[in-house]
């Protein structure tokens, strides 16, 4: 069990210990630079459940939210869920992809699930999520410049053409 600082610690191992883990939201602070995402990561899935850590940026926080239980839960349900694959019923309308996120975490974006799981080097993965009007990813020659800061890749890019998942399992390239 880590180390129980103060009374946000508290509060976290309450919401752990009541769900079975967390989703701890950031948001920009006023000091910092008007081109920081917003995003939501979980904390407890590795610990609690043996599955990688999972982060969303950008999209509304309910979303994000949404996003992580329902990776949590199915994961929890046994079913796997496939990496550097495009998966269809996440997000209305939209594919998502999960990808790898290798080595210790950055305390910038994984502060909390690190202190949880007492050290930055756990599992971890990132929902990557297309623009609504070209249906890129951040790695597609479509992804517009401008919006490169909504959505930083943390992981390795997947090998391309990326898949997408079947039910059965199997995959077929797009």
């Amino acid at each position: 069990m880590p180390d129980v600082e103060n009374e946000y610690h508290e509060r976290c191992l309450g919401l752990i210990e009541t769900h079975g883990w967390m989703a701890q939201a950031v948001f920009p602070g006023n000091e910092e630079p008007d081109d920081t995402p917003s995003f939501t990561y979980s904390v407890g899935a590795f610990k609690n459940y043996g599955i990688p850590e999972l982060i969303v940026f950008s999209l509304p926080q309910e979303v994000r939210h949404s996003l992580l239980t329902m990776y949590i839960e199915t994961s929890k349900e046994g079913k796997t869920v496939e990496v550097n694959r495009r998966l269809s019923g996440w997000l209305e309308n939209y594919d998502v992809v999960l990808i790898d996120i290798a080595g210790p975490k950055s305390a910038e974006y994984f502060g909390t699930a690190s202190w949880f799981n007492e050290t930055d080097d756990f599992p971890a993965r990132q929902l990557i999520w297309p623009t609504t009007q070209s249906r890129a990813y951040p790695w597609d020659v479509e992804w517009p410049l401008n919006a490169a800061w909504r959505q930083p890749v943390l992981g390795k890019i997947p090998p391309l053409p990326l898949e997408s998942a079947l039910p059965n399992g199997s995959a077929t390239q797009t």
